[in-house]
């Protein structure tokens, strides 16, 4: 249309031209013939004007058309926008509903607060009321009470001064305190929380969430009050397992020194076979007793570790005479092998070694019927050794560590995998065990366990059912040192009587006693601390529980320092108290032991 009219309009207007050329020149002619002109040509000139409305009317439609197509679109970017908008707000409130419902499903209060003294509360969830009896809207802008109000006036001071040093390092907070409800109810709330900063690094407020943990609180005090009844309970138990055990272990070891003395005198054989019976269960009793008052110790934490230079050497040729006989007697193979470059001094608790390889070589001769039984000893050097150029030292001036490892391989019955973990605790046996073929406790193995672990070690097991078993025993960083000659705890070597100082017995030893040099005092105070923190503690010990066989320890060990110090009248002391342990003569051991610090005073008043 629009063509079409653009080609009318150019038509016309060419047409015009041409008329008003033929007018100027009729007009320069003739007027008359200019006035034909027009005349003539009437029409046309309609036409134009005709054609000129058509194209400014036209024009206006094409503007207008074009002025709605804008409109269009510009309502479409409106209703686009508008859409945008309304979906933003439904989000917005979408996720406001969902930050009230995470925040009202807290288990406590929500809160949003200034960081003054009062706590002025900017917002609070609806746990406020569950835990300070408050609502919402009674503590924001502290409208009947401010949060600081409810806290116990013994903790409050506290809790500010946690939160403002917690601000000033910029890090977040926890705290435990007090608070008082509504009610007057006394709650434990746990607090975390942290301030909100703005580009300035001010603080802006406190955010965070409170939580009433009552009833975790009253549990733990209720759990370690129990934890306190059963600590005080187990102390009960290690001293009756003690008073008993001083009992039962008096007598029968009177019994046992009594029909051993009566064997030999008693010629009839029916009335030694009656005391041999007599023997051999009291010595089985007093086994179970030692191993029950054994575990009952490392349970109660009293058991004592007191390393000291041990060779192992002889600690296995020990074994192989206690139990030779019964191996023979069974027909096994027995057989010990000693690395090479195991060291023949290391610092262990000797008892507690040999209790462990006695428990686990009875054990495999208890359990193994034919073929043989193996102990090995050997050691794992550690990755690095200090060289002997090292500073100048020779080997034998370095401390070094070792593992020290011991196997005893056995062809015995063997233990099921699912059965090798059972088997170390207490009173548990391998099923299917024939108890009275094998008899036992159940302990031996057990207590041995935790010995090891007492001495830095581990006890490991691998058997398979019908061909054996391998316990392994691990001692991790035990200390060489260097070898020493080992003498008999009852001979007095010469060294030992030329380095120490002699006391004279006389009438009047005070007087004796306080002749003696500058040199001979400083020993005297180095004997004294050694007594303080390591004879006197065990003979308190020794006193209470009257075991015989810790007295003949106690003995030796005295009767080693006395000798290492050359005080006469102290090894004479420790030499009857031995003497009267071996004799199981009571009445003399209690008095003996019972007299102890009257030496060890007398000891100390040569020091002064």
């Amino acid at each position: 249309m629009c063509r079409i009219t653009l080609n009318y309009f150019f038509n016309s207007f060419w047409f015009i031209i041409l008329i008003l050329l033929t007018s100027i020149q009729a007009y320069a002619n003739d007027t008359s013939s200019l006035c034909l002109v027009w005349q003539n040509n009437v029409w046309a000139v309609l036409l134009f004007f005709i054609l000129i409305t058509g194209v400014v009317l036209a024009w206006i439609k094409w503007r207008i058309r074009y002025i709605e197509s804008d409109r269009k679109k510009l309502e479409k970017q409106v209703a686009a926008q508008t859409s945008e908008l309304v979906m933003s707000e439904l989000a917005l409130r979408e996720s406001e509903r969902a930050m009230q419902t995470l925040v009202s499903s807290l288990p406590g209060m929500a809160y949003r607060c200034i960081n003054n003294p009062e706590r002025t509360m900017l917002f609070v969830s609806k746990g406020s009321y569950e835990l300070t009896g408050y609502r919402p809207d009674s503590i924001i802008n502290n409208k009947e009470t401010a949060y600081s109000s409810l806290i116990h006036y013994e903790d409050l001071n506290p809790v500010n001064l946690n939160i403002q040093e917690a601000l000033k390092e910029h890090r977040p907070f926890e705290l435990i305190y007090r608070i008082i409800d509504r009610t007057g109810l006394e709650k434990w709330a746990y607090e975390q929380g942290q301030a909100v900063y703005n580009e300035n690094r001010e603080v802006v407020a406190i955010e965070g969430l409170i939580s009433d943990i009552t009833e975790r609180k009253l549990a733990n005090e209720k759990l370690k009050q129990a934890k306190e009844d059963a600590e005080m309970a187990n102390r009960f138990k290690s001293e009756f397992i003690a008073n008993m055990s001083h009992e039962i272990r008096t007598p029968m070891n009177s019994i046992l020194g009594f029909s051993e003395l009566l064997l030999d005198k008693i010629d009839d054989p029916q009335h030694k076979i009656y005391l041999q019976n007599i023997q051999n269960s009291g010595k089985a009793l007093l086994l179970l007793i030692d191993e029950i008052i054994d575990l009952s110790k490392i349970e109660a934490g009293k058991m004592k570790i007191n390393p000291e230079p041990v060779n192992i050497r002889e600690i296995i040729d020990g074994l192989e005479l206690i139990f030779i006989k019964k191996i023979q007697d069974k027909g096994l193979g027995w057989k010990t092998d000693i690395s090479n470059d195991l060291p023949y001094t290391m610092l262990l608790d000797e008892t507690r070694v040999r209790q462990i390889l006695i428990n686990l070589v009875e054990n495999a001769v208890k359990f193994t019927q034919k073929g043989h039984i193996y102990l090995s000893a050997y050691c794992i050097l550690p990755s690095f050794q200090p060289s002997r150029q090292e500073n100048g030292l020779n080997d034998n001036d370095i401390s070094r560590k070792i593992d020290l490892v011991f196997e005893i391989e056995d062809t015995g019955i063997g233990i099921p995998e699912n059965q090798q973990k059972a088997v170390f605790k207490s009173f548990r046996q391998q099923e299917g065990q024939k108890t009275k073929k094998y008899g036992g406790t159940g302990l031996g193995l057990t207590i041995s366990k935790k010995l090891a672990e007492l001495m830095n070690g581990q006890v490991f097991v691998e058997s398979e059912v019908g061909k054996g078993s391998i316990f392994k025993v691990v001692f991790s960083d035990v200390e060489v040192v260097k070898e020493l000659n080992i003498l008999n705890t009852f001979e007095i070597s010469k060294s030992n009587q030329t380095a120490g100082f002699k006391v004279p017995e006389s009438d009047n030893h005070k007087q004796a006693e306080n002749n003696i040099s500058d040199k001979e005092k400083n020993r005297l105070a180095e004997l004294i601390q050694l007594l303080d923190h390591e004879l006197i503690p065990e003979w308190e010990e020794v006193k209470d529980v009257f075991f015989i066989d810790e007295i003949t320890e106690f003995a030796l060990k005295t009767n080693k320092i006395a000798r290492d110090y050359n005080i006469d009248f102290l090894i004479d002391y420790s030499q009857r108290l031995y003497d009267h342990s071996q004799s199981v003569n009571l009445e003399d051991m209690e008095k003996m032991i019972n007299e102890f610090m009257v030496y060890i005073n007398r000891i100390k008043s040569m020091a002064n």
